[in-house]
């Protein structure tokens, strides 16, 4: 299926499991973050990274090419010659997983370099997808002539299988649902889910509720995400919204194992409204 344009975080839940801008729709939600931010500098260095792939590859297509070719150009494109690499020092980070800041630095974590691996690797005619393994965001690349699996975070290195089993968790096997190929949107809410996470250890109630609500953006169908932004929203003492997301996330999923809570929770901000 042909790329659609990521023009909003609508559009992107919108398109379930279909291909969209991937790129594109990581830097929307960068400036969901920051809605000062001008996204023109980073669309053209996209436009960037797609020329010099191209150059690097030097053929017309990847198409019809060895994917361990293409791998190796998007490496020394991405990699050797524009820098790009997993930032090992400050991790954690929360610019790591914002494509802007990810674009100025240089750095972040695998899945948003991994975005930029998958821009690339589309842009010259090869299938790129992020795969579901776990801990390790690792990108499937495909041509004509095969497929195969690369380490955004380690310069878009070849990985085998040696290598996925390193990555993976400890007591996690690599089985072959683990390359099945996650959709893009799959993609970006794992890119959320890892500010999601570093933000709740931080105990930074409004901060989750912001990341919450760009979730129930590209899952609309999720009434976990809306059950989750109700709490977040309820922590941060605005009980009306609290309330809304709350009844939202019921009515999507009324015999969700969080109802009794939701229910709950709903009824005492209803109190306190009064």
């Amino acid at each position: 299926m042909s790329a659609m344009d990521a023009t909003s975080l609508e559009a992107i839940g919108a398109a379930g499991s279909g291909d969209v801008d991937i790129a594109l729709g990581a830097l929307l939600l960068a400036q969901a973050a920051r809605p000062q931010l001008s996204l023109d500098p980073y669309v053209r260095h996209l436009a960037a990274i797609s020329l010099l792939a191209a150059r690097t590859l030097d053929r017309e297509s990847a198409a019809d090419a060895d994917p361990r070719e293409v791998a190796t150009a998007l490496g020394r494109a991405l990699g050797a010659s524009l820098g790009y690499d997993g930032d090992r020092d400050t991790y954690d980070d929360l610019k790591n997983a914002d494509l802007a800041y990810v674009i100025d630095r240089r750095r972040g974590l695998p899945v948003a370099l991994g975005i930029l691996y998958i821009h690339a690797a589309r842009s010259l005619g090869a299938s790129a997808h992020g795969l579901n393994f776990p801990g390790h965001f690792v990108v499937g690349l495909g041509t004509l002539r095969g497929t195969t699996v690369i380490d955004p975070f380690n310069g878009g290195r070849l990985v085998d299988a040696d290598d996925l089993e390193r990555l993976s968790p400890e007591g996690t096997e690599v089985t072959e649902d683990r390359l099945i190929a996650t959709s893009d949107r799959g993609v970006l809410i794992r890119l959320q889910n890892n500010i999601l996470t570093r933000l709740h250890a931080k105990g930074d109630a409004k901060g989750a509720a912001d990341i919450l609500a760009t979730l129930t953006r590209l899952a609309p169908e999720s009434g976990h995400y809306r059950y989750e932004l109700g709490v977040a929203l309820s922590h941060s003492e605005r009980p009306g919204a609290a309330r809304k997301a709350l009844l939202e996330a019921l009515a999507l999923d009324p015999h969700a194992r969080w109802r009794n809570e939701a229910e709950r929770l709903a009824s005492s901000l209803a109190r306190s409204l009064n």
